[in-house]
């Protein structure tokens, strides 16, 4: 830098001067070199030469989901902006060239979309599929021995009354708690089918969700 410095020109306008030089604007850039100090040092030839100057960058976007508790769900990609072509993942499934994805199982997941054009990287973006469990098996073994909208566990005060086949309240619980654990004044209840009515919230409008799920044991 003490013997010389840079001229970068685009389309014949001096856009910077200096030896590093951060471009805005696409576009082949004609890059002159200039000894500042011709007495002193090696007498180099300093060569001008050319740059190509791609735009690119990462996506920008967001996830458009199914609505809560939809039985086909579905998540998709929206508000996409780059410069890139560009592929697209959730989790650990295969990249595809579609933006859509269906069928997806409940909880948290992570689109990524990939650019394949300039390879400027991958944007990840978490999103979570809401829905309910269809059965749950008590049995003492420590896996699934409970039931809740676990996936409503980010408003633990929404509220879930569970009904029996003949419409007998059999318990209320939050879906912020451990969930139902199929006992009934410390009974066990039979392995059949349970109904229930969720009360909740999306964006402080009230909702209420009925549904119903199996007991295994």
């Amino acid at each position: 830098t003490a013997l010389y410095t840079v001229n970068w020109y685009l389309n014949g306008t001096l856009m910077g001067t200096g030896n590093s030089f951060e471009a805005t604007i696409a576009g082949i850039y004609d890059v002159e070199f200039i000894k500042l100090t011709p007495d002193v040092g090696a007498n180099c030839n300093y060569k001008n030469t050319t740059v190509e100057i791609k735009q690119s960058s990462t996506a920008v976007a967001d996830v458009l989901l199914s609505d809560y508790f939809e039985d086909s769900t579905l998540a998709s990609v929206i508000d996409l902006n780059g410069y890139g072509t560009y592929i697209y993942q959730v989790d650990q499934t295969a990249y595809q060239n579609s933006n859509v994805f269906y069928n997806l199982p409940s909880g948290d997941h992570v689109m990524y979309i990939k650019d394949i054009k300039n390879n400027c990287g991958v944007t990840k973006i978490p999103f979570r599929i809401i829905n309910y469990p269809k059965f749950f098996t008590p049995n003492g073994d420590n896996y699934n021995d409970t039931w809740n909208i676990f996936d409503l566990s980010f408003k633990p005060n929404s509220k879930i009354s569970i009904f029996d086949r003949f419409g007998k309240l059999i318990k209320q619980i939050a879906t912020g708690g451990a969930g139902w654990d199929g006992l009934y004044n410390g009974k066990e209840l039979p392995a059949t089918d349970y109904w229930f009515v969720l009360d909740y919230d999306i964006k402080g409008e009230p909702k209420q969700l009925k549904g119903h799920f199996a007991m295994k044991r």
